[in-house]
């Protein structure tokens, strides 16, 4: 029995050590372990171009939604101007309408309250037109140059249009209270004498 036992523990010593010398026979050469490594690496390396791509196209998407952002903000900010202007311009075509029924000489004021309301207008359209094209731009192959484009092209114009507006109707109302003070004026004298 102690026989059986020893034998068969020096039949598995010996197995164990044999092992690695069949393992070292049946590795393959140096070569064809660097053409394995090789294409262990082409492998990774199309599977980080794929990532790379993967995230490219990510960052373009998230790009084009925060032009999308931008836009949407600018676009409320934009139209609440543009309704002030209109109710601004309203106001002072009421206040026309009662200088005048006083009798008051409105002629100028008049003109420049349809200026500015050819102004309004135009900025109207220049958003309209803004909100056209901002669907080209964000077609573009460069997002970064379709914010460029939409920024200072697309909405500047607007602003610039709304800027013009105000102006014109800053001046009219700087007209109508001329008017309103010449009338007070010219009813003074009358009234004392």
């Amino acid at each position: 029995m102690i026989k059986k036992i020893i034998s068969t523990a020096l039949a598995l010593l010996i197995l164990s050590l044999a092992a690695p010398v069949f393992a070292q026979e049946a590795t393959t050469s140096p070569r064809e372990r660097v053409r394995e490594k090789r294409g262990e690496l082409q492998e990774k390396g199309e599977t980080a171009k794929e990532k790379r791509a993967e995230v490219k196209t990510r960052l373009e998407e998230r790009r084009v939604q925060n032009i999308r952002k931008f836009f949407a903000k600018m676009g409320r900010r934009l139209e609440a101007a543009i309704s002030r202007l209109d109710k601004m311009a309203d106001k002072i075509a009421s206040r026309l309408k009662k200088f005048e029924e006083r009798g008051g000489n409105v002629s100028e004021a008049k003109a420049k309250l349809a200026l500015a309301k050819t102004k309004i207008a135009e900025a109207k359209v220049a958003y309209a037109d803004a909100k056209l094209k901002l669907e080209d731009a964000l077609k573009s192959d460069t997002p970064k140059d379709a914010f460029e484009k939409v920024r200072e092209g697309l909405v500047k114009g607007v602003v610039e249009k709304i800027k013009e507006a105000r102006q014109a109707l800053v001046e009219a109302v700087r007209v109508l209270k001329g008017t309103g003070r010449g009338e007070g004026a010219e009813a003074a004298s009358t009234s004392s004498q």
